[in-house]
């Protein structure tokens, strides 16, 4: 079939030699640079390939939903594929105003059968203007045409090089991106290779990232049986940038697989269900420093879901010799919070409870990472789709995630504080001064609470003689 189609271009040229342009495109294709002609060829020889592109996830999903691969080279299929093409109004209507008031600036790139590389957007708004007007101007379409040598590598080489450009990249959606970076592996370039194509900041480290990050997107999919759904994770790529950098920390580490499978399930929840932010998915990484207040949690949230994946939460012991001065430091904190919150006039300024994530973190090759391999399989929650679900019962569910999720969080950073007297004592000390700043006037309605706080300050003193 390929060589039917270079066959019908190779026709066409012959017998209309006019069409091969004054003009030439410069191309490396086996390392070596060569000018190609720019031809021009009507839109029938030509098909669409969107299989490799920025149209990549798209594509997979409407074959999931169709449940067979599509044939772009038929004429039912090849409408479905322009439909999902032309989807984006807002890009679709700018470049076709572009194309009837100027027409084609610059050339498409096809291989040597027909298949488009690079234009395969201006193709379809020329079918669609061809369609409608039934103006020959708009049923052919120039471009370069590859020639018989052209490797799969060198093919990944243009087609990355078309789309992926740091310069040209903002078309391109962050999970397509992801699928052309793995193509480009499967199709032996090395991660250096990769990344100096890429261009910009990227190294072959932040490929060796990226693809972890799009291990965890599919595993995240293959669990809710969303198996190439990859829209159900758009606008979501940052939560998995954040997981996947918890996973990276040493506290992860200390985690045997099933508590690392319980824990990764239940923030998968917070993400498709809770909805959570994504700088909310870096509270896990406090939780995961104590295994107990972890796997609580992970637990909780999994009940929550309807799934159920017990694991037995390791005990911790407690030294009876701290019991009351933990008790005691939390009724003082909470005392003098509460109250420099009820007055305009105190200016106090609690610890920043949000703390950014370790920037240096050990890079692990791509085939050695954890997520790269099949989690142990565990019962399935009911399949979620990308919308917030208006059910009742799923709102309930949504908002008892995220107080058990917000519980969790405020646990984890007072057991955090409780191991820091010096910093407990520091903010105490801090906020008595604001304190001291505010008029009689405004203190007088609460020397109750003084009263109290000064009972236990020195109580806390007459510890030390």
């Amino acid at each position: 079939m390929i060589n039917k189609f270079a066959d019908m271009i190779d026709d066409y040229l012959e017998e209309q030699q006019a069409e091969i342009l004054d003009r030439k495109e410069p191309f490396e294709i086996a390392g070596k640079r060569q000018e190609l002609n720019v031809i021009r060829l009507p839109l029938r020889l030509l098909t669409y390939n969107i299989r490799n592109g920025r149209f990549a996830a798209e594509l997979l999903e409407l074959e999931a939903s169709e449940g067979r691969r599509l044939d772009p080279s038929k004429e039912r299929d090849a409408a479905k594929i322009e439909e999902l093409l032309l989807r984006d109004r807002t890009k679709t209507d700018w470049l076709r105003r572009d194309i009837e008031r100027v027409g084609q600036l610059q050339p498409a790139t096809i291989t040597h059968d027909g298949f488009i590389i690079n234009g395969n957007r201006r193709a379809a708004i020329l079918n669609q203007l061809f369609r409608e007007t039934g103006d020959q101007h708009f049923a052919y379409l120039e471009v370069v045409r590859l020639p018989t040598n052209v490797s799969s590598s060198d093919l990944w080489r243009f087609e990355a090089g078309f789309q992926l450009a740091v310069e040209l990249k903002a078309d391109y959606g962050p999970i397509n991106e992801l699928l052309k970076i793995k193509e480009g592996r499967e199709y032996g370039l090395q991660d250096q290779e990769i990344a100096i194509i890429l261009g910009g900041d990227n190294t072959a480290d932040s490929v060796r990232k990226k693809l972890k990050r799009l291990d965890l997107i599919e595993d995240y999919l293959a669990y809710f049986g969303q198996d190439k759904r990859y829209s159900t994770v758009e606008g979501r790529v940052e939560h998995f940038i954040d997981l996947d950098s918890i996973m990276q920390k040493s506290d992860w580490k200390k985690l045997d697989t099933a508590q690392q499978t319980q824990v990764l399930h239940a923030a998968y929840l917070m993400i498709s269900v809770a909805r959570i932010p994504h700088l909310d998915v870096r509270k896990i990484g406090k939780f995961i420093q104590d295994p107990r207040t972890a796997l609580e949690w992970a637990n909780k949230t999994l009940k929550i879901g309807g799934v159920e994946e017990e694991v037995q939460v390791p005990l911790k012991e407690k030294d009876p010799s701290l019991e009351p001065l933990e008790e005691e430091i939390q009724e003082l904190e909470a005392k003098i919070l509460e109250k420099t919150s009820d007055s305009a006039a105190i200016a106090s300024t609690p610890a920043d409870k949000q703390q950014k994530l370790p920037e240096q973190r050990k890079v692990i090759e791509h085939d050695q990472v954890a997520t790269s391999k099949p989690l142990p399989k565990q019962p399935k929650p009911p399949e979620i789709s990308k919308a917030a679900s208006s059910n009742p019962k799923d709102s309930s569910k949504k908002e008892l995630l995220k107080e058990v999720f917000q519980e969790t969080a405020e646990k984890a950073d007072l057991d955090r504080q409780k191991k820091k007297p010096a910093q407990i004592l520091k903010r105490v000390e801090s906020n008595l001064q604001a304190l001291d700043d505010v008029s009689n006037e405004h203190l007088r309605p609460y020397s109750n609470e003084f009263n109290r706080i000064e009972a236990l300050v020195r109580k806390l003193a007459t510890r030390f003689g």
